[in-house]
C-alpha cells in the first residue's frame, strides 16, 4: 500500500483555484471539495476564487438532519455519522488518473435518505475507490441541502422564495455544472457523465431528468429503488398553511425570520405544524415541486425532450423494506397455502399463489408476504411502461432477487444491491455468500460499467439484456442464476396490490 501527498501534489487546477488531494493504492482522492455556496432557502451561487492551494483531505460537512441517527439495521446497511452543517455543498472524487487526455467516464452518485436525510458518505458502500479502480472511471459523490433547508415550499411568500422548494435539486445541478467545468482536470470526460442513485437518490435522478437547467450535464442514468409514485408526488399539496403555523409557533410574523431561526427550533416547529395540519404519521413530504425549475413527475406530465434521449437502467429489489416472519418459523408451502387461502379466500388466495409461483418458481410461498409491490416495484413498472411509449433512448429493467443466509433466509432488502453496483462487497459483510456474491457482483458491476461507457448494459457474463418495449418489460433478474424474463411478474404485482397483502416490517 502506498500513500502520496506532498508540496508538489497531487494538485489539480479548478476554475476557482488549485486543490490538493492524496493518492492511496494508486487512486487519487479529493474529499470535501466545495462546488457552490448558498444562503438558507436561496439558489446556490458559485464560490469565490482563491489564491492559496487548498487541501482536500477531509470529507466535508453533511447536511443537517431532522431526526437523530440510530444504529438500528447497521449490519444490513453499515452506516457512519459525520459532522453536520448548513454549509454542506461539497463533493468527493476518486480517480485513477489526473491526465486530461485520458477522458474517463464520470459516474456521479446521489445518496439515499429520501429528500430529507442521508449524505454522500453515510453508507460504507458509497466509497468510490473500488469503482474507480476496477471500472477505470472517475467516481463522484455529492452532498446537498435536504429537508427544510433544501425543499421548504415558501412559494406563497413572495418572489424571493419561489425557488426554495427545489433548492436541494438546484444544488445537485450546481454540482453537475462544477463537474462539467472541472472534471477534465481529474482525468474525466465531461461529455460522458452518468448519474445514479438509490431510494431518494433514485428520485433525485428522476427529477433531474425533468429539470431543463440540467440538460447536457449528464448523459446516462441509473435509478435504483427510486420510483415512489404518490409518496414523492407534489400533486395537490399546499404547504402554505403549514408554513404559517410554523411561523406562529416560532412567534414570528415575517417569513424572512425563518432565514435566521436556529435549525433545531425551525424543524421542531415545522414537524409540529405538519403533524397537526397534514398527518400525524410518517415523515413530512420533501421533494421537488413543479415550478419554473422542475417540469414535474413524468408519469403525470410526460417526459421532457432531454429525458427522452437519456439511456436508463432502472430497477428495485425483491423485498425492499419488508421480510416474512414465517421464514424463521420454517412454515412449509402446503401450510402456507392454507394460511393464504384462509386470509384471502379460496379464489383470491389461489390466484395469489399461482401468480407468485409463476413469477418466482424457486421461492417459498412465505415470501409472498415479503415481496415489495406497493413501495417500488409497481411504480417502477408504471415508469418503465410510460418510458417505452414516450422515450427514444433505451430503458433497461432489472430486479435484484437474491436471498441471503441471514436470519434463516432474508430476501433482498432496501440497499442490499448498492455494494454490488459499487463493487464494495467487502464493505458490507452480510451480503457475502460464498461462491455466489462475488460472481453476481462481477456480473452487475461489469454490466453497469459497460452501460456507463456505451449506454447499453451488455456483458459476456450475462444473458443478452434487451431494452423494454411497449407491452414488453424485459427484466434482468439478478440472482444466483441471472436471466431475462418478459412481463414475468405483471399478474402477481397486480394481484398482490389488489389484495393489499400486508407485509411484515423489518
Amino acid at each position: 500500500m502506498k500513500f502520496y501527498s506532498d508540496s508538489t501534489g497531487p494538485i489539480v487546477t479548478t476554475d476557482k483555484g488549485k486543490i490538493r488531494g492524496f493518492q492511496f493504492n494508486d487512486i487519487y482522492q479529493f474529499r470535501g471539495v466545495p462546488y457552490a455556496k448558498a444562503n438558507r432557502f436561496a439558489v446556490p451561487e458559485e464560490i469565490a476564487p482563491f489564491d492559496d492551494i487548498k487541501d482536500m483531505f477531509n470529507y466535508g460537512n453533511v447536511c443537517r438532519t431532522m431526526f437523530p441517527d440510530s444504529a438500528n439495521g447497521d449490519l444490513m446497511s453499515p452506516h457512519r455519522v459525520w459532522f453536520q452543517s448548513e454549509d454542506c455543498l461539497n463533493l468527493n472524487i476518486w480517480t485513477p488518473t489526473l491526465k486530461k487526455e485520458d477522458k474517463l467516464p464520470v459516474v456521479v452518485w446521489f445518496h439515499g435518505g429520501g429528500f430529507f436525510s442521508g449524505s454522500s458518505i453515510e453508507q460504507f458502500a458509497y466509497d468510490g475507490e473500488s469503482m474507480s479502480r476496477s471500472g477505470n472511471v472517475v467516481t463522484v459523490t455529492v452532498n446537498h441541502r435536504l429537508n427544510v433547508l433544501g425543499y421548504l415550499d415558501l412559494r406563497g411568500f413572495g418572489e424571493k422564495y419561489e425557488r426554495s422548494c427545489n433548492a436541494g435539486n438546484l444544488d445537485l445541478i450546481a454540482a453537475l455544472k462544477w463537474i462539467n467545468k472541472n472534471i477534465a482536470g481529474f482525468g474525466g470526460d465531461p461529455e460522458n457523465v452518468t448519474i445514479f442513485g438509490q431510494s431518494g437518490g433514485g428520485g433525485k435522478v428522476i427529477t433531474l431528468m425533468q429539470m431543463p437547467e440540467a440538460d447536457g450535464l449528464f448523459h446516462r442514468a441509473l435509478i435504483m429503488s427510486g420510483v415512489l409514485g404518490k409518496i414523492l408526488s407534489d400533486q395537490d399539496r399546499d404547504h402554505k398553511p403549514v408554513i404559517q403555523r410554523t411561523m406562529d409557533y416560532l412567534q414570528v410574523t415575517e417569513v424572512e425570520a425563518l432565514e435566521t431561526v436556529p435549525y433545531q427550533e425551525l424543524t421542531q416547529a415545522y414537524l409540529r405544524a405538519y403533524k397537526e395540519l397534514i398527518s400525524e404519521k410518517g415523515i413530512p413530504f420533501f421533494g421537488p415541486i413543479r415550478n419554473r425549475d422542475y417540469c414535474g413527475d413524468p408519469i403525470k406530465v410526460g417526459f421532457t425532450e432531454n429525458a427522452k434521449k437519456i439511456p436508463v437502467m432502472i430497477g428495485s429489489v425483491f423485498a425492499e423494506f419488508f421480510r416474512s416472519s414465517y421464514k424463521e418459523d420454517k412454515v412449509p408451502d402446503d401450510q402456507m397455502a392454507v394460511i393464504i387461502k384462509n386470509q384471502f379466500g379460496n379464489e383470491d388466495g389461489e390466484r395469489l399463489i399461482r401468480s407468485f409461483k409463476e413469477a418466482y418458481p424457486k421461492k417459498n410461498l412465505c415470501d409472498i408476504y415479503a415481496a415489495d409491490t406497493a413501495a417500488f416495484r409497481k411504480e417502477t413498472k408504471k415508469w418503465i411502461a410510460q418510458s417505452a411509449i414516450e422515450r427514444s433512448a433505451g430503458t433497461y429493467s432489472y430486479l435484484f432477487t437474491l436471498e441471503f443466509p441471514f436470519h434463516d433466509g432474508t430476501p433482498a432488502w432496501h440497499c442490499s444491491d448498492i455494494p454490488f453496483f459499487f463493487n464494495n462487497l467487502d464493505k458490507v459483510p452480510v451480503v457475502n455468500i460464498e461462491g455466489v456474491s462475488d460472481r453476481l457482483c462481477r456480473q452487475i458491476f461489469t454490466a453497469f460499467m459497460n452501460f456507463v461507457r456505451e449506454g447499453v448494459p451488455a456483458s459476456e457474463l450475462l444473458p443478452e439484456w434487451v431494452p423494454c418495449r411497449k407491452d414488453d418489460e424485459a427484466t434482468m433478474i439478478f440472482d444466483q442464476e441471472c436471466q431475462v424474463l418478459h412481463n414475468f411478474d405483471t399478474e402477481f404485482v397486480q394481484c398482490h396490490s389488489d389484495l393489499e397483502v400486508t407485509p411484515f416490517v423489518l
